[in-house]
């Protein structure tokens, strides 16, 4: 530590960590409760109540391969019990119910809990996960106990809020908190997904980041150290360009009627530099 930091900075560093006194209790359950008036065993009764009325309302017992179905939600029913799920379950239901009552839009069926049956039962998913041949163990496994499930819910975002503010009317305001995946690109990602949508041709973007350096932090640093990127980033040319270029300097001497192939082509050298251009200056 001492070869990247001054010494009062370690002290500084050992300071701050001696005052964080917190204690995180480990390998304990902490899931929210469904009702702090209901038990666990409660809980998985009105889990299983629910299955049922969904069971009902989708006629389950018309369909031929019922068995299937029934073996294939007592399975569910089991790991949820053993992992201790039957909360995080209702809760999931909870809101994808909200929603639907209030005519909030809401994805069901993405990811892998349209596996399982039970989140079909719930309406938590729209997808018959036996009639399409997808496994529950795709979604959860017996040996996956201490972690939790992932159900996607993708939430119209106009009205996002109000399932937020329902969340924290029924737990507790200081126990919903929303959250953000923030995710960063590498500088030759970056020059890709740009070039992406003003429309390069992926071979002409991906050439052109065989030009950016081994490990390069950033666009900065790229047109600081590649002489290509930098008159990309200044001049908004490089060797495909040029290569027009010279096809244009050949056409000069081609009959009149012809002289749409060369507005044409010049054309596409100007828009192309323009374009290069506004990559890195998005990027």
């Amino acid at each position: 530590m001492l070869q990247k930091f001054t010494q009062a900075e370690v002290a500084t560093s050992q300071k701050i960590a001696d005052m964080c006194t917190a204690v995180i209790p480990l390998k304990q359950n902490h899931m929210p409760q469904f009702d702090p008036k209901l038990n666990l065993v409660q809980v998985f009764e009105r889990l299983k109540m629910q299955c049922r009325k969904g069971w009902v309302e989708l006629k389950l017992n018309d369909i031929t391969n019922k068995q299937e179905y029934i073996d294939r939600v007592n399975t569910e029913f089991r790991d949820i019990e053993e992992a201790g799920l039957q909360n995080y379950f209702m809760i999931v239901w909870d809101v994808v119910n909200f929603c639907l009552k209030n005519g909030i839009p809401v994805g069901r069926g993405r990811g892998s809990a349209t596996g399982s049956l039970v989140s079909y039962l719930l309406r938590i998913t729209d997808i018959d996960p036996i009639a399409n041949g997808l496994i529950w163990e795709r979604f959860w496994n017996r040996g996956r106990k201490g972690s939790m499930p992932d159900v996607d819910l993708d939430i119209c975002i106009e009205r996002r809020n109000e399932v937020v503010d329902y969340l924290g009317h029924k737990f507790g305001e200081d126990r919903v908190f929303p959250m953000c995946a923030i995710s960063t690109m590498t500088t030759k990602v970056a020059i890709k997904d740009v070039g992406k949508v003003i429309g390069l041709p992926f071979s002409y973007v991906n050439k052109l980041t065989d030009y950016v350096p081994h490990k390069c932090k950033n666009i900065e640093q790229a047109i600081e150290e590649s002489p290509i990127i930098e008159m990309a980033s200044k001049e908004g040319t490089d060797w495909e360009t040029e290569k027009w270029e010279e096809e244009i300097e050949k056409l000069k001497t081609i009959n009149p009627p012809d002289l749409v192939k060369i507005t044409s082509l010049q054309r596409d050298i100007v828009n192309r530099k323009k374009q290069l251009k506004m990559t890195f200056d998005v990027a």
